[in-house]
């Protein structure tokens, strides 16, 4: 017999889960077991006369609560045979990409600091880098219970000692790595962590050392997760890193911020998000982030200052390649004041037909180069005179 307290705290548990009061320190001095090859039996100590007996789970439910229903006997021998003599099944999947947050929605693995609804932007990094992090996923099936665990799965990089960590040529060698494992029941950690074993080169729950790994990312999130491992980020070189390098912070915090980082973060005027300042550019005395200036300006080709979007000026310039077989259109974006003193020069006009903001040098009889190439296109095949 396999005997713990787990027998006797599953029986009391779900005693109460279907409102029967069971006598704790009689069920406790019963010292109840269970073998596998005895399946629907428990054995327990008689103190009267000294000694342990075999019996059905519902027999030895009437004689630690004699007052019990049947149907009560019924409905808590069904759930304990059920939770210690089912058939287990697991499964293990890798998760990447947008899954990995739904996993973490659904508390796949039970509760995180990461899964509440504020924290779930945090966590794009992992979405936004399916080639490098995965969520490895166990399942465990047992009668009619699921439990699962996770643990974030990487495609890391080895890196040598005394190397810079964005060096990706003779020195650094590609393995895996098993991070830490949250999970709702042992049976689940305990897959998990066998899975890791058989499938990561290294793990967070590994006896041998980890050595110096690294994982780049493709774009700098504006939230960070708290990390178990890879937390030592550096923005700029792009970069997670189990080790510490020079002018790397830190993803301790639970907040969506690195820290050691958050000190130089500034608001960025569009998305109201907080990055660091080094990242932000100023704009008319307002810091935007790199997605913002993406999105809402636009340099001026002469002073190369910002410009809102929509109130720039577009000037297109259409140019022949060498034997005239076709023609392509090249867009310069000015602000007002450039834009005005070009018309004053005459090296920019309004084409007469389509009206585009064109630069004169490129155009015929006020024309840009486009529309008289449709034009001509028109007469040859409707013969007609040609209009120059």
């Amino acid at each position: 017999m396999d005997h713990n307290c787990y027998v006797e705290d599953l029986i009391y548990r779900l005693a109460i889960n279907n409102s029967v009061c069971l006598d704790w320190e009689k069920l406790r001095a019963a010292y109840p077991d269970y073998s596998k090859k005895d399946s629907f039996r428990i054995g327990y100590y008689d103190t009267k006369q000294s000694r342990r007996y075999v019996c059905k789970t519902g027999r030895f439910l009437k004689k630690i609560a004699p007052t019990m229903s049947d149907r009560n006997v019924e409905l808590i021998s069904a759930d304990i045979n059920n939770e210690l003599f089912a058939e287990v099944s697991t499964n293990i999947e890798v998760l990447r990409g947008e899954d990995i947050l739904e996993a973490y929605k659904n508390c796949v693995g039970g509760g995180s600091c990461m899964t509440y609804s504020e924290a779930i932007k945090y966590l794009q990094i992992y979405g936004d880098n399916p080639k490098f992090c995965g969520l490895s996923v166990a399942t465990v099936r047992k009668g009619n219970h699921t439990h699962t665990a996770r643990a974030l799965y990487w495609n890391a990089f080895e890196v040598l000692r005394g190397n810079s960590p964005t060096r990706q040529e003779n020195d650094v060698t590609a393995c895996t790595y098993g991070d830490r494992v949250y999970y709702q029941s042992s049976e689940a950690r305990v897959a998990l962590k066998e899975w890791q074993k058989n499938n990561c080169d290294y793990g967070y729950h590994f006896d041998s050392e980890t050595p110096i790994l690294m994982v780049p990312f493709f774009k700098v999130p504006k939230f960070w997760p708290y990390c178990d491992s890879f937390r030592s980020i550096s923005p700029t070189e792009k970069y997670m890193s189990v080790y510490s390098f020079d002018n790397t912070y830190y993803a301790e915090s639970t907040e969506g911020y690195l820290c050691g980082y958050a000190e130089d973060y500034v608001e960025c005027y569009g998305c109201e998000n907080n990055f660091n300042e080094d990242l932000m550019t100023r704009i008319d005395g307002n810091y935007y982030c790199e997605d913002c200036v993406d999105e809402y300006f636009v340099r001026c080709h002469d002073c190369n200052n910002y410009v809102d979007t929509d109130d720039s000026i577009k000037v297109s310039r259409w140019v022949s390649n060498w034997d005239a077989t076709f023609i392509c259109r090249h867009i310069y974006y000015y602000c007002s004041s450039c834009y005005d003193e070009l018309c004053s020069e005459g090296s920019v006009d309004e084409c007469t037909v389509c009206g585009d903001s064109t630069f004169t040098d490129k155009m015929q009889n006020g024309k840009c180069l486009n529309c008289v190439e449709e034009i001509v296109n028109r007469k040859v095949t409707q013969p007609t005179e040609l209009p120059f």
